[in-house]
């Protein structure tokens, strides 16, 4: 019986057809592996991508800057395509399925979004590894030089600049030897156009209203809470000063900023390993770079 079914050509009919079926989509399969794991580049694309990179509402002006773009500029846009295509192919794969690029650039901040937080979780540092990234990092967390002083200001405008010296030498004379303590609020020599009183002041306001080498006088004096000292000459006059306080710049300890660099440090170790997870996901892919030559252009210069 059953050899006699098996003789059937009907059967015979559907066997072949199982077959070419099942080999067909077998083929359609690997095609498609094929195509998933291989990213092909060309002009196309390429344009494509930098009208929505730059924003360029109108085809033809990407077209043309695709066209003036220096030899050595082309590789690093086909990597950043590259990385784009591989990070979207990546997010699709998670069920986001979107084709224009404004939707596919969301894809891939969000996948990015999904990256930092998982690497963010795994990460903790010691004591020891935040104090060397902040000596390793001293200059972002330099705390400016500062000074507090009052001073009296003698203008050169009216009379000889050697005149207004000794005036402000004559006066440092006659407060000290009164031992002043003056906190001045209004400055019993002539109108200053800026401030008479500086109080935590740092290095480029006072070179802005006095002039960069009085500045740099002023920084490099001995604090006297009791002892006029000058007379300086700016930019606008002859000063005297007061020299209350003088703050060298400074890195603060880690415990007084252990917040902020642990979060410099986690950020920038994030930003490591997403490049490197962004590197792992490319090396997944084979790279086929299509035409890429110009398209020819006419006496006035435009692309037919």
């Amino acid at each position: 019986m059953l050899r006699r079914f098996l003789k059937e050509p009907l059967i015979h009919f559907f066997a072949v057809g199982i077959l070419v079926f099942t080999a067909f989509d077998l083929f359609n399969q690997n095609e498609e592996t094929d195509l998933a794991g291989k990213i092909v580049v060309d002009r196309t694309k390429l344009v494509d991508f930098l009208q929505f990179r730059e924003r360029l509402a109108d085809p033809s002006t990407a077209e043309t800057m695709f066209d003036q773009l220096p030899t050595q500029e082309i590789q690093p846009l086909i990597d950043e395509y590259v990385k784009n295509e591989a990070l979207y192919r990546e997010a699709k794969a998670l069920k986001l399925d979107e084709t224009d690029y404004p939707l596919r650039q969301r894809l891939i901040q969000q996948l990015g979004f999904a990256n930092e937080g998982s690497i963010a979780t795994s990460i903790s540092f010691t004591e020891t590894e935040l104090q060397n990234y902040l000596d390793a990092n001293e200059e972002k967390y330099e705390v400016s030089a500062t000074i507090t002083f009052s001073h009296i200001f003698f203008n050169t405008e009216s009379g000889s600049s050697e005149a207004a010296r000794v005036a402000a030498t004559y006066r440092k004379r006659q407060l000290n030897q009164q031992r002043a303590e003056h906190q001045l609020k209004t400055s019993p020599g002539d109108s200053f156009p800026h401030e008479v009183r500086y109080v935590e002041e740092k290095a480029d306001v006072i070179a802005n209203h006095f002039g960069e080498p009085m500045q740099k006088i002023l920084f490099a004096m001995e604090p006297n809470d009791n002892g006029w000292q000058g007379p300086f000459e700016s930019k606008h006059g002859w000063h005297l000063a007061l020299i209350n306080m003088v703050s060298p710049a400074r890195v603060p300890l880690l415990s007084k900023i252990s917040g902020q660099v642990e979060q410099d440090a986690l950020h920038e170790r994030i930003l490591e390993e997403k490049k490197k997870i962004h590197r792992s996901i490319v090396d997944r892919y084979v790279i086929e770079i299509g035409d890429l030559s110009t398209k020819p252009r006419t006496e006035t210069g435009r692309t037919p």
